[in-house]
């Protein structure tokens, strides 16, 4: 899943709720040809057979419904909650979203192993081109304002396609982030004075007499994070309501600025890049007309050195195609590196030192989503997500 069952405190976390995920947007889909031979059957939405009319394909719909996830593991113990709205438009070969959704409690990190949430709001707008039968070519842009607390903002683009060549499927969708916030678990001062010696050039006044002064640095708390996805599937039907999913997942994130001081010490490395393949197999089917199944089992690797297995479990109960109720677990496992117990001591030492200001410094962790705590250390990770969706 998003990106996420090892990204997803970041934004892992990130990410795969809030934003379609990696999987989702290349399920079986239904383009407006198909469309037209349900209408003509009368299963199309909003008319049946039994009425005697067909009814042409609704041109307005709007969806309504609530997200949430529960994660622990990478992260600190942790819920967010996001209740949305949808409107839809179609026309012809074309469709449009339009929605805005409320998120509460999203985490955010330091990028050195601390975490804070934040509540923020998120516009969106997405289209899908259906150019023939089989094709869909999609695009979606969300925005995210936060609070005046973290003044969080993120610009949030994905686009991809689906190719449906029945009884084999190939799709791709690709999503970037832009990310600045305040993070505040540093904040002592707004500013704070550093002892230095006088700028360059040196005069000889100042080196005779070792002149020092006192220079105003302002605190360098705001993280600027970007991070990417791209994730192909292949899907593979058995039959007609039975599925198997072959799907990868590479994640790639960049902090900017994960740490303070940056203009006091500026021979200080002051970014972290992290990233991670992940590979999936799965199956889906649709058992029957109100209920359909999804699981599977992933494995995969981060640029820290860990291994990650693990899988997920997904159940969707369908209403009368008006509502619809689904809830998934996936576990994952993270598997350290080998290393002598003395050096994961003297690392682990070393990462708690660079809290402190006086000795920051590269962080030996080069996984920014993990905890201090956590380092060299095998650990498991859990998330439970869950939907609830009404539409007409």
């Amino acid at each position: 899943m998003k990106k996420l069952l090892f990204k997803m405190p970041a934004i892992i976390i990130t990410v795969l709720l809030i934003s379609q995920g990696p999987w989702a947007p290349l399920s079986a889909r239904e383009n407006p040809g198909e469309a037209e031979e349900k209408e003509k059957t009368g299963d199309a939405t909003g008319g049946s057979a039994g009425e005697g009319d067909a009814r042409r394909p609704r041109i307005v719909g709007f969806e309504a419904g609530y997200n949430g996830a529960y994660a622990e593991g990478t992260v600190p113990k942790s819920y967010y909650s996001q209740p949305y709205v949808d409107i839809f438009l179609n026309h012809a070969y074309l469709k449009f979203t339009f929605g805005i959704s409320r998120i509460w409690d999203y985490q955010i990190t330091s990028g050195e192993g601390a975490y804070e949430t934040v509540n923020c709001t998120q516009p969106k707008i997405a289209f899908s081109v259906y150019p023939y039968k089989g094709i869909e070519i999609l695009a979606e842009y969300r925005y995210w304002t936060g609070d005046r607390s973290h003044y969080y903002k993120t610009h949030d683009a994905t686009g991809g396609f689906y190719l449906d060549f029945t009884p084999v499927s190939l799709g791709f969708t690709g999503n970037y982030r832009k990310i600045d916030y305040k993070f505040h678990s540093d904040d002592r001062k707004d500013k704070l004075s550093i002892l230095m010696y006088a700028a360059p050039p040196y005069t000889l006044f100042d080196r005779l007499l070792l002149h020092y002064k006192y220079k105003d640095f302002k605190k360098q708390n705001t993280k600027h994070l970007a991070e990417y996805t791209l994730s192909p599937v292949f899907t593979w039907h058995i039959i007609e309501s039975t599925g198997l999913d072959l799907g990868y997942d590479y994640y790639h994130t960049y902090f900017e600025n994960p740490y303070s001081f940056k203009n006091a010490y500026t021979f200080k490395n002051d970014s972290v890049i992290y990233y991670s393949h992940t590979g999936k197999l799965g199956v889906s089917s649709e058992t029957c007309r109100f209920f359909s199944l999804k699981a599977g089992v992933t494995a995969g690797w981060g640029s820290d050195k860990y291994i990650q297995a693990g899988g997920d479990i997904e159940g969707i109960v369908n209403l009368f195609e008006y509502a619809s109720l689904s809830a998934a677990y996936a576990p994952t496992y993270n598997i350290a590196p080998s290393m002598d117990p003395m050096k994961r001591k003297f690392l682990e030492f070393r990462s708690y030192l660079s809290m402190f200001r006086a000795m920051r410094g590269k962080r030996l962790n080069v996984n920014p989503y993990m905890r201090l705590k956590d380092i060299g250390k095998s650990f498991w990770n859990h998330t439970v997500t869950v939907n609830v969706a009404f539409r007409y």
